[in-house]
């Protein structure tokens, strides 16, 4: 089984209540001032420096797979909205689980070739490729 998660962070009513309460537990900095802070900082060293995936396109690609996956009948395939995991620079990204390969830059024409060449066919779509970490081995009791 294969798990995809696909950053929606910033799409649709669920990210802004998650914005609303973490802003409501004490003093944080507005979205304007969060992003006049990064600017000073260089990108390699904070993923945080743009858009959330979910305001380019990340909502759109989860729902897309969502429809596709649907479509294809695939069960053995299992599909989150994920937070922020701070890659800004290769937004929108996509996560396939256990392969532990990350895909940077995903488009909705991208959709269908992941599902069919990597989520069926067991080949990573190596264009796509942002981050490659391999399969997390059990680290036992």
């Amino acid at each position: 089984m294969r798990h995809v998660f696909v950053c929606t962070t910033g799409y649709g009513c669920h990210w802004q209540k998650v914005v609303a309460e973490h802003r409501s537990h004490g003093n944080h900095l507005t979205p304007e001032e969060e992003r006049e802070r990064m600017k000073e900082q260089p990108e390699h060293a904070n993923g945080h420096i743009g858009l959330h995936c979910g305001e380019i396109g990340g909502g759109e690609l989860y729902e897309q797979f969502k429809a596709a996956l649907a479509a294809r009948g695939l069960r053995d395939v299992l599909l989150s909205p994920n937070a922020c995991i701070a890659q800004h620079i290769a937004r929108p990204v996509v996560m396939v689980y256990p392969d532990g390969i990350w895909y940077g830059r995903v488009t909705p024409a991208d959709v269908d070739e992941i599902i069919e060449r990597h989520l069926i066919g067991g080949e990573p779509v190596e264009r796509l490729v942002w981050r490659e970490l391999g399969s997390p081995e059990p680290a036992g009791v």
